[in-house]
């Protein structure tokens, strides 16, 4: 015959723990959206500054550098970043060249260092270091998220 041992464990602290979990979905996803934004903003002040970079010939492409807000995906991070749209004053024109400018490998520019994939060269040569920066950031929340 089995017999019954009953029991009882008590946490004092357990619903402030689910609570903490409960918000945890929200804090990754403020921080990664936080993080991302600057990287961003990084890889286009890289495009202006370090080769390649973004050709400037009346400066109205390179007034058009923009980085849409990030979205958070089932699969990762999904954004927009680059060249073109409207160039704001002095240049009060469409700037609807960026993208036949940022491909055209044949082209030479007169900017010292310009070259084209101004923008994807930085995205990928930063890519892999924003990736493991990420999943820095994953490991800090879920450890303050146990604490």
């Amino acid at each position: 015959m089995a017999g019954v041992f009953p029991f009882r464990l008590e946490f004092s602290d357990l619903n402030k723990r689910i609570q903490q979990l409960k918000v945890m979905p929200l804090k990754i996803e403020i921080q990664m959206k936080k993080e991302t934004a600057l990287f961003l903003l990084d890889t286009l002040r890289d495009s202006k500054t370090k080769f390649p970079r973004v050709p400037v010939d009346t400066g109205a492409l390179q007034s058009t550098g923009f980085a849409n807000p990030p979205r958070l995906t089932a699969k990762g991070i999904e954004g927009e970043l680059g060249y073109g749209g409207f160039a704001a004053t002095p240049f009060n024109k469409n700037v609807d060249y960026a993208i036949v400018t940022h491909e055209d490998t044949n082209r030479s520019f007169k900017r010292p260092k310009a070259a084209p994939k101004y923008v994807e060269v930085h995205w990928t040569r930063n890519g892999r270091e924003f990736k493991k920066a990420m999943f820095n950031i994953l490991d800090k929340i879920a450890q303050s998220g146990l604490k």
